[in-house]
């Protein structure tokens, strides 16, 4: 029994630090997909902390953004923790909270994000709970703004669309939108968005599709319907698969007048995240992956 009981304080010490390990950490790193509708071009912002700066007397960490497909990179601003709290200087702004994880349910709180800096927006905590990611438990607290816009921040994790990205699920006007993808500490896997295997993910363009096998999918990423779009009416099924491999959709594509190559597909009775679409092609499979949101 004596023996047994260190073994459970040092698991219960292992999951509290992983709990309270601070959201201004340079071991920590986000993913965040972004999505850009008109062109249905998607990429991810691989965000870091990395040095740091002495403001108002306070000592700030620096957030750093790439983009994967093009190793473009951006600043993403300052942030310091003190007190459960975390506070934000965007690149071109004043200082303001970025997250208060002090709030109880019914409480207030106004923040600044890096598309928000000077006016910011009001937040109400929802409800608070507890959820399991990668065998730790996590405490959660529901957001919604003025707009009925939702969000959720994740203790030492942040918010669910990015780490100083919070209610930015759709831009103004809504033609991108930020979804938190993965979060790393200490290069260790802690969170990936339900539904998708993959943290690195990018589609840079409807021409460069075309140039390979000419079919493209369009939009990408999907709401309720996408098209296959062909340059020639040769499509004969098209099929989407989960990430197991269970056939989700089987659709028949009957013979079409030349020049009538799109191809609408309704995918609005399945839950958001990375499938496969299977194309058949005068008898020959094109697998293309699609994300639906």
């Amino acid at each position: 029994m004596n023996k047994f009981i260190p073994l459970v304080g040092l698991i219960l010490i292992t999951n509290l630090a992983a709990i309270s390990q601070g959201i201004v950490s340079e071991e920590n790193q986000w993913n965040v997909l972004v999505n850009e509708y008109i062109s249905g071009d998607i990429d991810t912002e691989i965000l870091n902390i990395e040095g740091d700066t002495v403001i108002n007397g306070h000592v700030f960490k620096m957030i750093w953004g790439t983009y994967y497909a093009s190793s473009q990179q951006f600043f993403g601003g300052y942030l310091r923790e003190d007190s459960n709290k975390v506070y934000y200087i965007p690149d071109e702004g004043s200082e303001g909270t970025l997250y208060d994880f002090n709030l109880e349910t019914g409480d207030t709180c106004h923040v600044i994000t890096i598309f928000l800096p000077e006016q910011g927006l009001d937040v109400y905590i929802t409800k608070i709970d507890t959820v399991e990611y990668f065998g730790i438990q996590r405490k959660r607290w529901s957001l919604i703004d003025d707009y009925g816009n939702e969000d959720y921040w994740i203790a030492g994790i942040g918010s669910s669309y990015g780490p100083i990205h919070t209610m930015m699920q759709r831009s103004n006007p809504p033609y991108l939108s930020w979804d938190l993808l993965c979060f790393h500490h200490n290069d260790t896997l802690l969170y990936i968005k339900e539904g998708f295997s993959e943290c690195y993910i990018s589609h840079v363009g409807i021409e460069e599709s075309y140039n390979k096998d000419g079919i493209i999918i369009f939009p990408n990423p999907v709401r309720d319907k996408f098209e296959v779009r062909s340059r020639e009416s040769g499509v004969e099924l098209i099929e989407v698969y989960d990430l197991t491999g269970k056939k989700l959709i089987e659709k028949h594509i009957p013979a079409r007048p030349a020049g009538n190559n799109n191809i609408e597909v309704d995918v609005s009775g399945i839950e958001p995240g990375m499938y496969v679409c299977k194309i058949m092609v005068e008898g020959m499979y094109l697998s293309k992956k699609i994300i639906i949101h």
